[in-house]
């Protein structure tokens, strides 16, 4: 999953975002132009993915609006 991509995710979960208004710039000879996620040391010790990324993101963004508005009610 690109960056882009992943934020276009979390934006839709709070519908003012489309896909317009978020672009990847063009990187520069400096940047990583990918990286991977090697989970294998983590599943050595017995970690388990135990949600996809989109419910996982779900969750985050539920679990984030409402301690935002529990902070607005202190």
């Amino acid at each position: 999953v690109s960056i882009v991509a992943l934020i276009q995710r979390i934006a839709s979960y709070f519908g003012q975002v489309t896909s317009e208004t978020i672009q990847a710039k063009p990187t520069t000879t400096l940047e990583i132009d990918r990286q991977y996620m090697d989970a294998s040391k983590l599943e050595a010790l017995g970690w388990r993915q135990n949600v996809s990324l989109d419910e996982g993101l779900q969750q985050t963004v539920e679990w984030w609006k409402r301690r935002t508005h529990m902070e607005d009610e202190a």
